[in-house]
């Protein structure tokens, strides 16, 4: 009887010990959550080679967080306009129905950031939270993941929501709800308007029909309305038109991070139907922030405010002209002083539990694409933002 007994725990352990070995081949226990992503038909050099839009189906996700979280098939894609001609690429997933990844909202399209001119991997996530906290209109965060697609590891990933019109991204409920997006970057490649004073491109994000040619006329008027209002310093009458907050709250978020992009494309607007106001958010794309672009590395400037980043005509003048109406300023300071401050405080704060969290996966992946360390990548993102809530803090109290 002990001789049975004694055998059985033996399969029993051996049991588990052959159920680890297994796992361990898709777990890479880095502290964050492990994706792996088994391509059917198709290598990850002919999809890094091909187009960004080909879409490859028929594959298996699997992510893991020391046992099975997820599995499910999957299609991918590629992703992004600049990102996707770096090495490490950026890529679209798409399921057959809404499923929730690792607590994020039940979608069926996510995409997962590379993040490769950011060899902290921070500035997307830092800035999400903030617009998220500051209750930006529909913005998210996203799960940091460490991806293999087959046997190749390609590091740290950020896996969040596409950005579209969803119930559970960009809720808009109006049957001629419409999202545009301000591109003037890439807007050649998409449908768009020029508007009428300050010549921006505004392209088709998302609408909630496929025939949405009436509230794309609706926003086109309102939009150069808008352009119209702000430029005569009709703070009221602005009020009426669009929602004000929204702009406000943009502005700060993109005038902390001193960033150039904000102002050029992935300017996300809304109208929930032709009776609405035009609202923006949510936030994308700031990955090359917080001083990573040197030009704008000065801490002590309002590039937007003073319109004083180095020449580019690509760059919206909208948030420098909004500064030249005072109530704009004023409620700028207000809602600084009311919430933003202390949103910043909060994710300044939690940097140090965030680079704990991601530094063994961070390490890994500046190694396997060759970029700066990450301990000092996240030195120096830490001490820049640190740096400038001080002075972004005294320039709104001593401009009251």
């Amino acid at each position: 009887m002990k001789k049975k007994v004694f055998i059985g725990i033996v399969l029993v352990l051996f049991s588990y010990l052959l159920l680890f070995i297994l796992n361990s081949r898709d777990y890479a226990n880095y502290e964050i959550p492990t994706m792996r992503i088994d391509l059917k038909d198709v290598d990850i050099e002919t999809i890094n080679n091909g187009a960004k839009d080909i879409k490859y189906s028929h594959n298996r996700v699997r992510i893991y967080d020391s046992k099975l979280k997820f599995d499910s098939e999957v299609t991918i894609k590629g992703r992004g306009h600049y990102t996707w001609n770096l090495a490490k690429k950026p890529y679209q997933l798409i399921f057959d129905e809404k499923v929730s990844i690792l607590g994020l909202p039940k979608v069926k399209k996510y995409v997962l950031l590379a993040n490769m001119a950011d060899s902290s991997s921070l500035r997307n996530d830092f800035t999400y939270s903030i617009a998220k906290d500051l209750n930006l209109n529909y913005s998210f965060t996203g799960v940091f993941v460490d991806l293999f697609i087959d046997d190749n590891s390609l590091g740290t990933y950020y896996i969040t929501p596409k950005v579209e019109i969803d119930e559970n991204v960009v809720d808009l409920k109006d049957k001629k709800a419409i999202m545009m997006e301000l591109d003037n970057s890439y807007y050649q490649e998409e449908e768009y308007f020029c508007s009428d004073t300050l010549n921006d491109h505004l392209t088709i994000k998302d609408t909630a029909r496929d025939d949405y040619q009436e509230e794309y006329s609706v926003f086109q008027d309102k939009y150069n309305e808008m352009e119209e209002i702000i430029l005569d310093g009709d703070y009221q009458r602005l009020q009426e038109v669009a929602d004000v907050d929204s702009l406000v709250k943009y502005y700060i978020i993109s005038e902390f991070a001193e960033y150039s992009d904000s102002i050029r494309s992935s300017l996300y607007f809304h109208m929930d139907g032709l009776n609405d106001k035009i609202h923006l958010g949510p936030v994308w794309d700031f990955d090359i922030a917080y001083g990573l672009q040197e030009a704008y590395f000065d801490i002590t400037k309002m590039p937007i405010k003073e319109h004083s980043f180095p020449n580019d005509e690509r760059l919206s003048t909208l948030f420098y002209y909004l500064n030249q109406i005072p109530e704009f300023q004023e409620r700028t300071k207000q809602i600084w002083n009311e919430s933003a401050r202390d949103v910043y405080r909060k994710n300044i704060k939690s940097l140090d539990t965030k680079i704990k969290y991601l530094t063994k996966s961070g390490t890994h992946n500046n190694a396997i694409w060759s970029i700066k360390p990450y301990k000092e990548s996240t030195t120096m993102f830490k001490k820049w933002v640190n740096e400038r809530f001080k002075y972004f803090d005294s320039y709104m109290k001593e401009n009251q």
